[in-house]
């Protein structure tokens, strides 16, 4: 099944995606064998050709109607990404065997230092950073969208009782559950890497969360049985299945 939702991922436009994200790294690798000191930027474009390969693929779920589902994402985040790893590591092998790699004194290479060490650039830090773009297109794009537009959809992913007579509260509780998510990843951002203000604010913002986590509990209505099935049903959702038994 796993397979097979990789393949229905790999759509025309993830496919013009993949193309980019070559061109992205083969680009990369080009200017960095030129730029010795480490002047410009855009060496740092040998690690994000699967990040645009993922994070597009993430996009995607808010065309794919009913049918985007976690194993949907999962099928994009580790199958996708493998690909489009692969796909880039490639481009770089290439690329890099066959633009000469210009030195500066004594030797210095900024980006090549390491030679063919080099390669963990396209390979596992671009992995680990489609990860991180998947996780951020997720939160930031599909997520907001699909609890402002596709409510249903939203309650659907996350297994919650699709019954109309509990759109209102389900939609509340979606919203919710966005600002949450958000707020997990902003808040250790702003205290562990700032000072001042920025993290007075973080720290403010740490009952913002739990109040949304309190809230969230009491709004959403979980769909108790299929939670139960897939294993994920906590005492929170136990406890709103007594409260309102079917």
């Amino acid at each position: 099944m796993f397979l097979q939702r990789v393949r229905e991922s790999l759509t025309f436009g993830t496919i013009i995606a993949f193309v980019i994200a070559i061109g992205v790294t083969v680009f990369a690798v080009v200017d960095a064998a030129a730029d010795f000191y480490g002047d410009r930027p855009w060496g740092t474009g040998m690690l994000l050709g699967p990040s645009v390969v993922v994070a597009f693929s993430t996009i995607q779920l808010l065309w794919k109607g009913t049918d985007a589902t976690l194993q949907q994402w999962n099928a994009r985040v580790f199958g996708v990404n493998a690909l489009a790893t692969v796909a880039c590591t490639l481009a770089f092998v290439v690329t890099f065997g066959l633009v000469p790699v210009q030195y500066g004194k004594g030797g210095f290479q900024y980006w090549f230092s390491g030679g063919w060490s080099t390669i963990m650039f396209p390979s596992l830090l671009g992995f680990g950073a489609a990860l991180l773009a998947a996780i951020a297109a997720l939160i930031l794009v599909v997520l907001p969208v699909m609890a402002i537009r596709k409510p249903r959809q939203l309650a659907s992913v996350n297994m919650l009782d699709t019954d109309p007579k509990y759109a209102r509260r389900n939609s509340m509780a979606g919203l919710a559950l966005v600002v949450l998510l958000i707020l997990v990843f902003l808040i250790p951002t702003l205290v562990v890497a700032f000072e001042g203000a920025p993290r007075i604010v973080g720290f403010a913002l740490i009952p913002v969360g739990i109040a949304l986590t309190i809230f969230i509990g009491v709004t959403q209505k979980s769909d108790y049985k299929r939670r139960a099935a897939a294993g994920v049903a906590g005492v929170s959702d136990m406890i709103a299945q007594a409260r309102d038994p079917e």
